[in-house]
Formats: C-alpha cells, structure tokens, sequence
C-alpha cells in the first residue's frame, strides 16, 4: 500500500513537472515572437503571468505557482531584458517591473488556488447533497426495522467511508457494548476522541430525536475520526432514520389495535356462540324438569325414565362445555397441557353422525342401539364442543 502511494505521488509530481514545462515552453516562444514583432518587454511580461495562473489551474498546487512565477521571471530577465543572455539588469525600470512581476504572480497564484480549493469543496459538496438526496429517497420505501438497519448501516457507510454499525433497541434488552449502553441512556456522543470513552477506537452516535433514544451508531475510527463537515451529514441521516423508526411505530401500533380490535370481536362473537350453546341444553333442562315436576303422578316409568335420561346427557354437555371454557383461559394463560391418546376413528366418526343426526332429525348411522348412540352422544359432547347446536 506504502509503495503504491510513493508510486501515485511520483507520477503526479512528474505529470505537474511535465505541464509547467509545456505552458513554459508556449509562454516563452509566444513572449519572444511578440518580441521580433516590437512589442514592449512590459507587455510580455502579462504573457507570463497568464502563464503563471495557468500553471496553478493546471497544478492545483500553491508551491507548484510559485515555483513557476520565479522560473518565469528569471526566463523573461535571461531573454527579454537588456542585456539579453545574461541574468543582469542595466534599466532600473525592468527591477521595478520583475518585483511587481512577482507580486501579482504571487497574488495571482494565491488566488488561483483558494478558487480550486473552492471549486474542489463545492464539488464535494455537490456530491455529498447527492448522495443525501439519494438516501433520503432509499428511506421512502423501506419497511422493517431489519431493512432501516441494512439499508441505514449501508448509507452511512457509503458517505463516511468507515465501518458502521446500527444498534436499536428492543424494549429492556441491554446492549453488550458498555460504551454504547451508556450512548444510548444520556443521549450522548461518546468514544473516538470524546470525553467519555475517548480511548475506544469506535464513535458512538445515537439515534435519537426529541422525546425518544431509538439506538446507537457506531463508527470505527482506525484511519481518523469524522471531520466536522461529516458529522453534520451523519446528523442529516439520523433525522430521517429517525422519521424512518417513527413511522415503522406508528405503523406496529395501528398493527396493534387492528389486532385487538379483531380479539374484541371474536370474543363477542365467541360469547354469543357460548350463550347459544349454553340456552339450548338449559331449556331442554328446564323443560324436562318442570314437566316432571308438574306431572310427576301423570307420567309413566318410561317416559319418566327417558326424560331424566335427556337430563343427565344435557348436564354432560353443560359441564363439557364450562371445561372447554377453562380450558380456554389455560390456553391464553399458557398452563394448559395437551395430553394426547389413541382413538378408533370409527368410533368418532359414528359418534359425530349420531350428533348429526340428532340435530336434524334423520338418521346417519344404521346402528339403532339407543344406548350406544347416547355413549357416542355424550362423548362426542365432551371431545367437540357446540357439535350440532348452531342455528
């Protein structure tokens, strides 16, 4: 790496030689053609402080200027001052003339160099607010708190030049990174060349805006730290992540209440179809019972027998159905423990049609054994809650 730069350096050393030596030669046969033609030496002299200045634009070196105005100046007193040939001067004059030579070719290469410099930092400029603008338009579309990070940690590093790293925050958790946990609790720049943590080779920047800390930035310094100009573009970022990270918010919260929203209205929906279930069986309870109660001495054994019989299934189903209840709450509470055995499928199927059947009135099954039917009745009851109770 050393070598290649030793390498770069020479070259352009030798390319900069190379380009006063050309605007030399040009000056120099352009000064003595106007010479031949009896233009004055004052005159010529302007040649070579247009030389001058073009030796800087080119160059863009303040030394290379004015390493080229003295060399002008002794080519002009060698070839167009009397005597020529020779670096004597017999006219005061052309003294007074060389200095005020020398003068504006300083001022003129001073000059020339301040506008490079200028130019150079517009253009800079220039490409650091394109590149602004172009992240800028990359925050619109992202979605994801993982696609703000790579795209944040990319951007920033495209405009730095050093590694990054986005850290956010997910509720309590603690960062591992002391520096950074500190960072992000005072909302404050720590590390790299900073009062807390200076010693750390890594910036920590946070991620904040004016009510919240989102997270931390932070920047491996091992080839310097960020120059003022860039940390003002880092902040110009940070104010959109931030906008970014609002957003993604509000976006989960609005989530969040269409979630719950949709709960509260299956819950309602759930306890309309529980109250439904729970007044079918009641009322076969309620009817059955009173009847028995109203007509003990008019009813038969049998008919007795039936209804009572219609009961205790009912109170199954009743008692079925509170456990599928507080089988719920443990679902939502996470206590509840599956257990999980073998049945005949057979038997579940036969024991859905004769569920079915009772609720529709025709028959599913060729089986006719009114006790077995009323087992599967009951067990089913247990196993599929609200079987053959809707509307």
């Amino acid at each position: 790496m050393e070598m290649k730069k030793r390498i770069f350096t020479g070259f352009q050393k030798l390319r900069n030689f190379g380009k006063i030596a050309v605007i030399w030669v040009l000056s120099t046969l352009l000064a003595i053609l106007l010479s031949h033609i009896g233009v004055r030496a004052e005159n010529l002299l302007l040649i070579y402080v247009v030389g001058v200045i073009l030796c800087s634009v080119e160059t863009r070196s303040m030394l290379w200027s004015i390493s080229s105005s003295i060399v002008f100046v002794f080519t002009f007193n060698f070839l167009l001052t009397s005597p020529r040939f020779t670096f004597q001067v017999d006219d005061p004059n052309y003294i007074i003339s060389l200095l005020i030579f020398i003068i504006v070719a300083f001022i003129a290469a001073s000059l020339t160099d301040k506008l490079q410099k200028q130019m150079n930092l517009d253009r800079e400029r220039a490409e650091i607010l394109l590149k602004l603008n172009t992240i800028g338009s990359g925050f619109l579309n992202l979605s994801g708190r993982q696609a703000v990070i790579s795209y944040s940690v990319k951007s920033l590093h495209n405009l730095t030049g050093k590694k990054t790293e986005l850290l956010l925050k997910v509720k309590d958790e603690r960062f591992s990174d002391q520096a950074a946990e500190w960072c992000f609790r005072n909302s404050t720049v720590c590390g790299y060349g900073e009062a807390q943590f200076g010693d750390s080779s890594c910036l920590y920047v946070p991620v904040c805006s004016l009510s919240k800390t989102y997270g931390v930035i932070i920047f491996w310094c091992s080839n310097g730290g960020l120059t003022k100009e860039e940390r003002m573009y880092v902040e110009m970022v940070i104010s959109q992540i931030t906008l970014v990270l609002e957003r993604e918010q509000l976006n989960e919260e609005k989530e969040e209440s269409g979630l719950q929203i949709e709960r509260e209205r299956l819950k309602s929906t759930l306890l309309r179809s529980i109250s439904h279930d729970l007044r079918t069986p009641l009322t076969g309870i309620a009817g059955n019972s009173n009847f028995l109660y109203e007509n003990y001495d008019l009813v038969d054994e049998e008919s007795a027998k039936s209804m009572l019989l219609d009961i205790s299934t009912e109170s199954e189903w009743l008692n079925s159905m509170v456990e599928n209840l507080l089988n719920m709450t443990r679902i939502q509470e996470g206590k509840l423990e599956i257990r999980k055995k073998r049945e005949v499928v057979d038997d579940l199927i036969s024991g859905a049609a004769a569920l079915v059947s009772q609720a529709t009135g025709r028959s599913y099954i060729k089986d006719s054994n009114t006790t077995r039917d009323r087992t599967y009745k009951c067990r089913c009851k247990t196993i599929y809650p609200g079987a053959g109770k809707s509307d």
